[in-house]
């Protein structure tokens, strides 16, 4: 994946509320002003990796790349793990981060 270190250094250890959109992307919109939007297949997990609905909110302790997901992983033990194979794809991209004057594009 391009572009992954920076959009590490752009949401980690920053507070997030998550919200739908109406066609079903995850919006992550950060403390720092950035906003994360995920158009790929998106897994809500708790910490014992039981399926799990998503939080309002959280703080971004973590993230990583496992294999295909993209893992972004929350203090209080919830992670989200958005699907990365080539056949999650429904468009250009995975995901986009909104920054200020600028996007990474993943």
């Amino acid at each position: 994946m391009e572009n992954e270190a920076g959009l590490y250094t752009e949401i980690e250890h920053h507070h997030a509320v998550i919200n739908r959109s109406a066609d079903g992307d995850w919006i992550f919109q950060l403390d720092n002003g950035c906003v994360l939007v995920v158009y790929n297949p998106c897994d809500w997990f708790d910490a014992a990796g039981a399926s799990s609905p998503p939080p309002a909110g959280g703080l971004i302790d973590g993230v990583r790349v496992v294999g295909n997901r993209f893992v972004i992983e929350f203090r209080d033990g919830i992670r989200a793990e958005v699907d990365v194979s080539d056949e999650a794809y429904s468009g250009p991209e995975a995901m986009v981060l909104h920054r200020s004057g600028d996007a990474i594009v993943l």
